[in-house]
């Protein structure tokens, strides 16, 4: 959510965002883009976690299975965003990491 919120007060919210991940990551990132109302694109490697597949989708992304571990999700990932012009969310951002710190800091 602060990712998403931080490129909104930029004014530089997308039209569409896509990532790569094994489950949490994609399972947030689905959540911040459905609450901004971004179309989200999830990459995860074949043999993925049916349950983090499935919380995705819920969460209204569209999830691909491309590869057969994180690095070739992430490459094929990148390789979308740049034919549909989508916002590659990264897996490390400090805006993601200030996102994170603020849930641990109330979990605390």
């Amino acid at each position: 959510l602060t990712y998403f919120e931080q490129l909104r007060q930029r004014g530089e919210l997308p039209t569409s965002v896509i990532c790569a991940t094994r489950g949490n990551h994609g399972q947030s990132i689905a959540w911040a883009a459905r609450a901004h109302r971004v179309p989200c694109t999830i990459v995860v490697p074949h043999g993925n976690s049916v349950e983090k597949n499935a919380a995705m989708r819920a969460l209204g992304a569209t999830l691909i299975e491309h590869g057969t571990d994180f690095q070739e999700s992430r490459e094929y990932a990148m390789q979308i965003a740049t034919e549909r012009n989508a916002h590659m969310v990264p897996s490390f951002h400090f805006d993601l990491l200030r996102g994170v710190s603020t849930y641990w800091w109330e979990f605390f």
